[in-house]
């Protein structure tokens, strides 16, 4: 029984011993960690693989690759203290900066072993160094805007000027004077009438710029001591900015003044566009009575254009009217002149037929004397027949004898009396006949 005890309480040191041992001789880094080695003997190695590797009886410190770090006013798991850095800027605002920094640390075996060897083993010490750097590169660069622009709208390139200070390294300043409209004030004076007059004093305040080269980058006057441990810079960010109780007063009292004026503006707005929109009104009314004139114009235009357009056919119709009274007139006289013609022809034949008729006459007489067998009496009737005869045929040669009858108008035109005797006349003797 004893023995059997004892024999376990052996067994069991072997094993423990076995698991000491196998500790000391063997190590294991994972792959987002590298290891320091120091051996027995003093031989200091970097463990930069992941996996098991044999120690023998090494020291090993396990670093990360990469590390964060916080320094914020309020409590967090990695800033459980107030970290916060004071910033102050141009116009004598303060804040407190509360930020958020991704570190890297060196990737080559040199610089490994002296981060090792300068921070003493610690991560916290590489965190502080870090802050330490990090409020050079905020107190510089507060000055560069004043509180009221960084609160309103320079925060970003604020953040970013940080950043490139805590990489880099600081960037060479210089003091210069600004005028500040956050901190504009009124005056007044009075001119030479003696009348008051307002006008406006800005606020001149120190404040730095930074300096470029010639090719328009930050000239650095102190390189980034994080560079000689190759320490890097893998995000950095401004998480809060905390500003003074007087700031935030200024705050205020420039929201106040900026809400007055923009109601101000508001309202000058609203007068204008009330005198805009009278404006337009007038506008519109003059662009309607203007509309209203001009369609009266245009009424007008287009009467006097159709009254001239109607006196031109007028005057068209009665020249074409002229034309064909004058046309009629020439018909007329060339139909007058026909029927003279014609008379004239009728006339001769008239004094022909009256020639006949004496002829005729004259022979009937010679027979009469000849026969002897026509009483008295019928001789005197025939030689009264005769007479007439002749007496008529000399009238008919003497008349005009038309074969149409045109009658006209005016002074030299035949009396229609005249015209009707001389037809019926014509008739009568069977010189025209009734259709």
């Amino acid at each position: 029984m004893n023995k059997s005890i004892a024999a376990l309480v052996v067994a069991a040191v072997v094993l423990l011993g076995s698991l000491l041992f196998l500790n000391r001789m063997v190590g294991h880094n994972d792959y987002q960690n590298y290891q320091i080695c120091q051996s027995p003997f003093g031989q200091v190695t970097v463990i930069d693989t992941p996996g098991f590797y044999v120690k023998g009886f090494s020291s090993v410190w396990t670093y990360p690759r990469a590390m964060e770090a916080e320094y914020t006013q309020k409590a967090t798991r990695l800033s459980p203290n107030d970290d916060s850095i004071r910033a102050t800027f141009n116009d004598g605002g303060t804040a407190d900066i509360s930020s958020y920094v991704r570190i890297t640390l060196p990737t080559d075996a040199e610089q490994r072993l002296k981060l090792h060897q300068q921070f003493s083993a610690s991560t916290a010490n590489v965190a502080s160094a870090v802050k330490n750097h990090l409020t050079n590169c905020i107190k510089a660069s507060g000055p560069v805007m004043s509180a009221s622009e960084n609160q309103a709208s320079r925060k970003a390139e604020f953040n970013q000027i940080i950043e490139e200070q805590l990489g880099q390294g600081l960037f060479k300043m210089r003091r210069t004077q600004i005028d500040l409209d956050d901190l504009a004030t009124i005056e007044e004076t009075k001119d030479e009438a003696g009348n008051k007059v307002t006008h406006e004093k800005k606020a001149r305040v120190q404040a730095t710029e930074i300096v470029l080269n010639k090719d328009g980058k930050p000239i650095i006057i102190q390189e980034s001591p994080l560079k000689a441990y190759g320490i890097g810079i893998a995000q950095f960010s401004i998480t809060e900015i905390e500003y003074d109780k007087t700031t935030l007063e200024q705050f205020s009292a420039k929201k106040r003044s900026y809400l007055a004026a923009e109601q101000a503006k508001a309202e000058r707005q609203q007068e204008v566009q009330q005198r805009l929109m009278l404006e337009e009104k007038g506008r519109r009314q003059v662009a309607e009575v203007q509309a209203e004139e001009n369609q009266k114009k245009e009424r007008a235009l287009i009467q006097a254009n159709q009254a001239a357009e109607v006196a031109i056919v007028n005057k068209m119709q009665a020249v074409t009217a002229a034309q064909q009274r004058t046309e009629v007139a020439e018909q007329t006289r060339l139909e007058t002149s026909k029927l003279n013609e014609i008379a004239a022809i009728k006339v001769t034949t008239a004094d022909l037929d009256k020639k006949a008729a004496i002829a005729a006459a004259e022979a009937r007489q010679k027979s009469i004397e000849l026969g002897g067998f026509i009483s008295e009496e019928k001789r005197t009737l025939a030689q009264i027949a005769a007479d007439r005869d002749v007496r008529v045929a000399e009238a008919l040669s003497k008349m005009a004898v038309p074969g149409v009858i045109v009658q006209g108008s005016g002074e030299k035109a035949e009396p229609l009396t005249n015209t009707l005797t001389n037809l019926w006349l014509m008739q009568s003797q069977g010189l025209i006949k009734r259709n």
